[in-house]
């Protein structure tokens, strides 16, 4: 919500590069030692908010947030991965102009919320 007018659907590409690298390890690296423990980590955005969702056993909880700590001080952005979340998105927006009730829900907010 509070993102630039000028660039729309910033917050949403930071979240969806959060976990495709860090400086440290590549996007494989992470997901792998995630997998490895039955572990996972999940963001997402909306007009409002990124949410982050992790879940794991609790032996494997310190893994987890270490993980975590990584994606959120370390990312790398990796060009190649922008563009392809870039693609993703713009699909991703296709899709939702197609959705007639996601549609009304966007025009109630914006008439709700100037």
């Amino acid at each position: 919500y509070f993102e630039p007018k000028e660039k729309p659907g910033l917050a949403r590409l930071v979240a969806g590069m959060l976990e495709r690298g860090t400086l440290r390890r590549g996007k494989l690296e992470l997901a792998g030692e995630l997998e490895g423990a039955g572990a996972e980590i999940d963001f997402s955005s909306d007009p409002f908010a990124v949410q982050i969702m992790g879940r794991s056993l609790a032996e494997d909880f310190p893994l987890l947030l270490g993980t975590l700590a990584e994606m959120l001080r370390e990312p790398s952005f990796p060009a190649d991965e922008l563009e392809k979340l870039k693609q993703q998105t713009v699909a991703a927006i296709k899709e939702q102009q197609a959705d007639t009730g996601r549609r009304a829900y966007e025009r109630l907010s914006q008439t709700i919320f100037d």
